[in-house]
């Protein structure tokens, strides 16, 4: 039985909310991720219930964006910039050139108390790809590494 091939690259926006949810716990089964990070901010909450109650607590991070989570995704972000623990992919398209932008156009602000602003201003785009690249680290984080084993009798 050939299993369904699912890519990486998705856009959700105006989606029904069913089938957002039901593309992303499928994809999350195909991959086998070990553990997400998802925007609890907002729409975002009922997915994020969701795939909690799918995949539990200790697989799923829920993230309510306030002024303190934002910070520390930003930091978190910087850190492993620095220190070389994340890489941008190969070039692929669209999605790497909207994130690059992303990048370039994203603005910080160091706040009293030590927390860290950032954003893309509005007038100039946003923030998305960058906000799923910080998601992204953040369940790396949270998440243990798989160890690759061959499988035998796979049928192609």
């Amino acid at each position: 039985m050939r299993r369904k091939h699912y890519g990486l690259n998705r856009r959700y926006s105006g989606a029904d909310h069913d089938r957002v949810r039901a593309d992303i716990v499928a994809l999350l089964h195909f991959w086998r991720v070990t553990h997400t990070a998802v925007d609890a901010t907002g729409i975002g909450e009922p997915i994020a219930t969701h795939l909690a109650n799918e995949f539990g607590d200790r697989k799923v991070t829920g993230l309510k964006f306030s002024r303190a989570t934002k910070s520390s995704l930003g930091y978190d972000l910087l850190a492993a910039a620095n220190n070389g623990a994340i890489r941008v992919w190969q070039p692929d398209g669209e999605h790497h050139a909207i994130l690059w932008r992303q990048l370039r156009l994203a603005r910080r602000e160091l706040l009293p108390g030590g927390q860290l602003a950032w954003h893309v201003d509005e007038k100039e785009g946003h923030d998305d790809h960058l906000l799923s690249l910080a998601l992204a680290l953040r369940a790396a984080q949270r998440g243990r590494p798989r160890i690759a084993r061959s499988r035998t009798n796979r049928t192609p």
